[in-house]
């Protein structure tokens, strides 16, 4: 279980900077939020790690606002 967690871990940490560096290298100026949708919404420590890599936070409820679909089903 431990080893399970750690990879999950440094995955969640190579995801959240992979997005960091695109926002830095594609985006042509800083989006003041970052809209998220599906699963990765659930994910606190990813999403937390997103907005501090990149200063933009990302947004559950804009994608909700702008009717998103969400990848769950219940």
């Amino acid at each position: 279980l431990e080893q399970r967690i750690q990879q999950q871990f440094f995955e969640s940490a190579d995801l959240a900077y992979q997005v960091a560096d695109s926002l830095a290298r594609f985006a042509p100026s800083r989006p003041r939020e970052l809209l998220v949708a599906g699963g990765g919404v659930h994910h606190r420590l990813l999403l937390e790690r997103i907005g501090s890599l990149s200063g933009c936070p990302p947004s559950k409820r804009a994608t909700a606002r702008r009717e998103v679909p969400h990848a769950r089903t219940h």
